[in-house]
């Protein structure tokens, strides 16, 4: 109507300015809408579009496994160069290999991947690093080293070869045919020292767990593996010891007097790191204190029974 007011506000954008809108910028072209820009600016805002096959590869095998999971971000060209063809796996190999050169443990089943698929393989290495179970294999296969804590006490370390700036004792875990077949977790401990007349002594282990299955993805592998809240090995009626992992991917049980290690232990003077008296003793648990103090508990009594029983005998 005639009378009709207008709008205070009226639309900004007409039928026309629409329409006009959708027509490219000047100066805009392929299918980025930006204005043309110098090479080294367009090389900045798009190195996934400049890099391309055997350039791109040539420069990613610099950089390490981390840095290579980075780049997989930058855009899909990147993503496509990195996950399919010859020079991905290359690249891959490379780093998983460089990786694993610094690490004194690396499982079975991660290597058999390293040639058909080198990225499943490092994520599986990378998986198993945080693992702080132990398989019956393992524990069996490993030739362990052994040495006293200083808590354990002077009539223990003037004793050991390693407080004594020697090489330290080894450890072997043992299980018979029939305790394997049946997945018992148990068997016989061999101590002894290969470099003095020391005799071998046998002890008896166990595993301090229940047992608990996995099988991890796309394999059929299975573990028996240490719960949780029992994560240890028991030898004779000593207190237990808690496995523990290092950031080398090596093996380490200890207690309250006692450590077994994977791999060699540093001489007596030298930086322990992660495997020094004072680190472990912040990670015992609880129930390694109330196993050390029931142990103590025990022997005084034993011995105070054998005491009474000579008296009674003297009388």
């Amino acid at each position: 109507p005639s009378d009709s007011k207008p709008h205070k506000n009226p639309p900004k954008k007409s039928a026309e300015r629409a329409r006009k809108s959708k027509r490219p910028r000047k100066g805009v072209t392929g299918k980025y809408p930006y204005p043309r820009r110098s090479l080294r600016v367009q090389r900045r805002l798009f190195p996934g579009e400049l890099l391309v096959g055997d350039e791109l590869i040539s420069i990613l095998s610099f950089l390490s496994w981390i840095e290579l999971g980075r780049c997989q971000f930058v855009c899909w060209n990147w993503y496509d160069t990195l996950s399919e063809g010859n020079g991905a796996k290359h690249l891959w190999r490379d780093a998983t290999v460089n990786l694993w050169s610094e690490k004194v443990y690396v499982p079975k089943f991660a290597r058999a991947k390293l040639k058909s698929s080198p990225k499943e393989a490092l994520r599986i290495s990378l998986h198993d690093a945080i693992r702080s179970w132990i398989t019956l294999e393992e524990l069996t296969t490993f030739a362990w080293n052994f040495r006293f804590k200083e808590l354990a006490g002077d009539v223990w370390t003037n004793d050991d070869p390693w407080w004594n700036g020697r090489k330290p004792r080894k450890v072997a875990f043992h299980c018979d045919e029939l305790h394997r077949k049946k997945r018992c977790s148990r068997g016989v401990m061999e101590w002894f020292n290969e470099h003095s007349g020391e005799e071998r002594q046998f002890l008896s282990w166990k595993f301090l767990l229940r047992k608990v299955h996995r099988i991890t993805e796309k394999s059929e592998i299975r573990y028996d593996r240490v719960a949780p809240s029992w994560r240890g090995v028991q030898v004779q009626n000593f207190p237990g010891e808690l496995i523990l992992r290092t950031s080398t991917w090596g093996w380490v049980m200890h207690s309250t007097w006692v450590v077994y290690t994977s791999f060699p232990l540093p001489i007596k003077g030298d930086d322990e790191g992660e495997i020094s008296d004072q680190v472990l003793h912040s990670k015992l648990l609880p129930w390694q204190w109330q196993g050390a103090d029931e142990y103590n508990r025990t022997l005084e009594t034993e011995s105070s029974f054998s005491d009474e029983s000579v008296n009674d005998l003297g009388d």
